[in-house]
C-alpha cells in the first residue's frame, strides 16, 4: 500500500466503542492529575496505544500493523476526550480552566529505512475534540452515583449480566435527574435479576436435589419478588452448595445480609403502587443509600452465581449433558445463559 491507501485504511479502522469510553472514564477518574492532556496521554499509554512517530511505511514494513497502530491511537484519543466531557456532564469532573486544548491529530510518516533513501511527509486527521486544559475531581460519591459507567466500574464485575447492567445504568441515570422513585424501581429490577440468576445457577448445579427442583419449578412459574430472596438464600444453605460458598467466599451470613438490603429496597420500590406507602420517602438520601448499598450486595450475588455456574458446567462435562449433547432433564431445559456486558 502507498501512503494514500494506508491513510484511507486508517480512517476506516478508527472505532470508538462504548467499552473503550467506559475504560477511559474509569482510568481518568482514578488518575486525575489536573492537566487534562497529560491524563489523556497517560490513558493512551495504559492502553498500549502510544504512537512512535514517524511511522515507517517502507515496502518492507507491515502496513497492516501500521494501520492498526495509528487507528488504535486515534480511537483512544477520541474515547478519552469523549470520556472527559461525559465525566464533566455527570458531575464527576469539574473544569478548572476556560482554556480549551484542541491539538491537531497529525501523524508523521517516512519511507526511509537504514541503508536506503526515501521520502517523508505526514497525514492530517483533523483537530482533536477540545477539552478544558485542567480538571479536578468532584465528590467521589456524587460522581459515581451520577455516571452509570463509573458505577458499574465500582462494582468491578466485567462479566455482569447485560440486563442487570442496563437496569443499573438506568437507575443511576434516574438518580442523576432527581427521579428517585424510578431509580429505586430500576435498582429493584437489577436486584431481582441477580437473585433470579443465582437461583437458576444453583438449580443447575444440583439438578438431582429435590429442594433445587422445587426452586426450579418456582422460578419457571415466576416466583414473586417478595419470596424470591428467601427461597434462593434458603437453597444456598444446602450442603450441595458447600463448594459454591467456598469458591465464591460468599457465606450464608453474607446472603442473609443481602436479603436485608433487598427487603429494604423492595419496600421502597413498592411505592410505585397507588395504594402502598413506602416506609421512607423516596429522597436523595434514601436512594443514594440504596445505590451505595447495592455495590457489595449485588457483587455477592453475582460472585456466587459465577461460582454456581462453574460447578454446573463441571457437572455437565462429567455426565455429558452439555448444551449440544441432546441430554434431557433440568440441564436440557435450562434457558440459554444471559448475555454479558462490553466495557
Amino acid at each position: 500500500m502507498d501512503a494514500g491507501e494506508i491513510e484511507h485504511a486508517v480512517r476506516g479502522a478508527v472505532a470508538v466503542q462504548p467499552s473503550l469510553v467506559f475504560q477511559a472514564k474509569a482510568y481518568l477518574v482514578a488518575h486525575v492529575s489536573g492537566y487534562t492532556t497529560q491524563m489523556v496521554d497517560a490513558f493512551i499509554a495504559e492502553m498500549g496505544a502510544t504512537l512512535i512517530q514517524p511511522v515507517v511505511i517502507h515496502r518492507s514494513a507491515d502496513h497492516n500493523a501500521v494501520v492498526r497502530a495509528v487507528a488504535r491511537w486515534l480511537s483512544c484519543q477520541a474515547a478519552a476526550r469523549e470520556a472527559v466531557w461525559a465525566l464533566i456532564g455527570s458531575g464527576a469532573l469539574v473544569p478548572q480552566s476556560d482554556r480549551m486544548e484542541q491539538p491537531q491529530l497529525d501523524v508523521a510518516w517516512t519511507t526511509v529505512v537504514p541503508g536506503s533513501g526515501g521520502s517523508a511527509s505526514g497525514w492530517r486527521f483533523g483537530a482533536a475534540i477540545p477539552i478544558p486544559a485542567r480538571v479536578s475531581l468532584a465528590s467521589a460519591a456524587a460522581g459515581h452515583l451520577t455516571d452509570g459507567d463509573l458505577y458499574l466500574a465500582g462494582l468491578d464485575l466485567p462479566e455482569l449480566d447485560s440486563k442487570v447492567a442496563e437496569s443499573l445504568r438506568e437507575a443511576v441515570a434516574c438518580f442523576r435527574h432527581d427521579l428517585f422513585t424510578p431509580a429505586q424501581v430500576m435498582l429493584g429490577r437489577a436486584a431481582e435479576g441477580c437473585w433470579t440468576l443465582l437461583g437458576e445457577a444453583l438449580v443447575a448445579a444440583a439438578p438431582a436435589d429435590t429442594a433445587a427442583q422445587a426452586v426450579g419449578r418456582d422460578l419457571a412459574r415466576g416466583i414473586h419478588f417478595g419470596h424470591l430472596p428467601e427461597r434462593v438464600a434458603t437453597l444456598y444453605t444446602n450442603t450441595a452448595y458447600a463448594d459454591v460458598a467456598a469458591a465464591s467466599q460468599v457465606s450464608h451470613a453474607d446472603l442473609r445480609g443481602v436479603r436485608v438490603w433487598t427487603e429494604a429496597l423492595r419496600q421502597a420500590r413498592n411505592a410505585v403502587h397507588h395504594a402502598t406507602d413506602a416506609p421512607l420517602p423516596a429522597t436523595w438520601e434514601t436512594t443514594a443509600t440504596l445505590l451505595m448499598g447495592a455495590v457489595p450486595n449485588l457483587r455477592a450475588l453475582w460472585v456466587a452465581t459465577v461460582a454456581a455456574r462453574s460447578l454446573a458446567a463441571s457437572l455437565a462435562a462429567e455426565v455429558g449433558t452439555g448444551p449440544n449433547s441432546g441430554g434431557t432433564g433440568l440441564h436440557a431445559m435450562q434457558r440459554p445463559a444471559p448475555g454479558k456486558t462490553t466495557q
